[in-house]
């Protein structure tokens, strides 16, 4: 049963970790999002090529949708 103690103070230390915070997306992640999704897309997960270029995020200022490297 030890183990599975560790496990369960394995998970609660990631969960104190975790943030769910809503930031914007940076132009700067953008590639190694891309690289995830070349990834899934040559592992057959995606069904289409997905080009990070062409993210968009929603302004709700402007309550419009902007590219998100903008």
């Amino acid at each position: 049963m030890a183990s599975v103690d560790h496990d369960a103070a394995t998970i609660e230390r990631a969960n104190a970790r975790r943030s769910y915070a809503v930031r914007p997306v940076l132009a700067q992640n953008f590639g190694e999002q891309q690289k995830i999704a070349d990834t899934f897309f040559q592992a057959g997960l995606l069904p289409a090529r997905v080009d990070t270029v062409q993210a968009q995020r929603w302004d709700f200022g402007a309550k419009r949708a902007e590219t998100a490297g903008s």
